[in-house]
């Protein structure tokens, strides 16, 4: 859930042995995805660009800080290069998460269970890149949030 990491320090106390696997997005594409989803009440920040770029400067901030108070829990994955080249990145998912690997991993959209998040139409497709950079099409319309996160020393990576 989006909101799981505030709980990062009662999840790691509760769960020993559980490990963090943290999906890292550019910036600007990650508050673009927020912003243009409806959430209903869950997510207030998500509904105004600036708020929404100061709530994520504030995320990563914090991420920053539970990966030095708990090192060796994390592994960051990025969206871009799992989105270009899945099989080594969920290769290294599944080896830290000390699982066998299966070829099934590479054909996550080809399964037939329920999905109950916001990005329940992707998870039936193949990995694609058509939302690495999406961001920019509104370029001049997200000015706002790109202001936000400029002030807020959060760098786009793209």
């Amino acid at each position: 859930m989006p909101q799981n990491y505030l709980m990062i320090p009662l999840i790691l106390k509760a769960l020993p042995n559980a490990r963090i696997v943290h999906l890292v997005r550019d910036p600007m594409d990650a508050c673009f995805a927020s912003f243009k989803q409806l959430f209903a009440d869950a997510y207030l920040h998500s509904y105004e660009q600036r708020e929404m770029a100061r709530h994520h400067a504030r995320y990563r901030k914090l991420m920053a800080c539970w990966r030095e108070r708990f090192p060796g829990r994390f592994l960051d994955i990025s969206y871009e290069d799992t989105a270009r080249d899945l099989e080594p990145n969920a290769r290294a998912l599944i080896e830290f998460l000390g699982l066998p690997w299966e070829d099934a991993c590479l054909q996550f959209h080809e399964q037939t269970g329920a999905v109950t998040t916001a990005s329940a139409v992707q998870v039936r497709e193949p990995a694609h890149t058509r939302s690495i950079g999406r961001w920019r099409r509104y370029e001049a319309q997200l000015a706002p949030m790109q202001d936000e996160l400029a002030r807020a020393n959060v760098s786009s990576i793209n």
